[in-house]
């Protein structure tokens, strides 16, 4: 049997460290990416419909807001 040189290459753990360096950087671009996911999605949303639900700024909410503030 041979014995282990002290100074051998693990290739396992080279292994593992290349692919957490790679797992690394893609989590970074895919950290940017809904940023311009997002931006491309407000240039075509539709205008909004009255039958939307939720919140909306209506005339009268804005002249609240104005009250508001002073």
């Amino acid at each position: 049997m041979k014995k282990a040189n002290k100074y051998s290459l693990d290739h396992k753990r080279r292994r593992f460290l290349r692919d957490t360096a790679t797992v690394g950087a893609g989590v970074a671009v895919a950290a940017t990416l809904p940023g311009l996911a997002a931006t491309a999605a407000e240039d075509e949303a539709p205008a909004e419909t009255m039958s939307q639900k939720g919140y909306r700024l209506t005339p009268h909410i804005a002249a609240y807001y104005e009250t508001m503030i002073s």
